[in-house]
């Protein structure tokens, strides 16, 4: 916590005096840019601790969440394991080699891997709010009026048996044909959507 305060306060102090010459920018040098928050008022330290440490807590948190998650079913589960470990050894014969990004993005069993643990897995299980700000909305022959507040929880979504059959089985096999896969992204809703959509993607 004092790491935090220490960091702001620095980062803060240097773009007060106009000395800021940090070569990797974080997201609070973003938010104290009086440019950037143009219209806004810009935060103080204490504002932007308290951002951190939601920052750093929700990152550990769901973040650990989902690697345990899917961690354990791939280790308890010899099929889904033998298979990722073959894809991955295609991938990289050489133990020693770096994995990279780019090479691990373009591997289907992994990726299907990686979103089957994050559609069980969940950051906030409960219904997140949002306000029907613009107009009167219909949705599915109901009239959500201006002003309205509704809620839509990912944990509900993802173990859906009408989108995902047999919902709480961990199947990756469910992403890897394409045309299914496109039907499973519209429900899929593991970092929110639109706007508000988790930074943390």
């Amino acid at each position: 916590m004092e790491r935090c305060v220490e960091e702001i306060a620095s980062v803060k102090a240097q773009i007060d005096q106009g000395q800021d010459r940090s070569a990797r920018k974080t997201i609070f040098h973003q938010l104290l840019d009086s440019d950037a928050t143009e219209g806004h008022v810009v935060p103080d330290v204490e504002d932007l601790t308290g951002e951190a440490f939601t920052i750093l807590t929700a990152a550990a948190d769901t973040t650990g969440n989902a690697m345990t998650m899917t961690s354990y079913h791939v280790i308890s589960n010899p099929e889904i394991h033998n298979r990722l470990t073959a894809e991955l050894e295609r991938a990289f014969p050489d133990s020693f080699m770096n994995l990279d990004y780019n090479t691990l993005e373009r591997l289907p069993y992994l990726t299907a891997i990686i979103k089957e643990g994050l559609r069980l897995s969940f950051g906030v299980p409960g219904r997140l709010p949002r306000m029907v700000e613009t107009k009167d909305i219909i949705l599915n022959n109901y009239k959500i009026p201006r002003g309205t507040i509704v809620g839509m929880s990912s944990w509900m979504m993802h173990r859906n048996p009408n989108i995902f059959p047999d919902p709480d089985t961990f199947r990756p096999e469910r992403w890897l044909d394409p045309a299914n896969a496109s039907k499973l992204e519209k429900s899929f809703v593991a970092f929110g959507r639109g706007s508000r959509q988790c930074i943390g993607m």
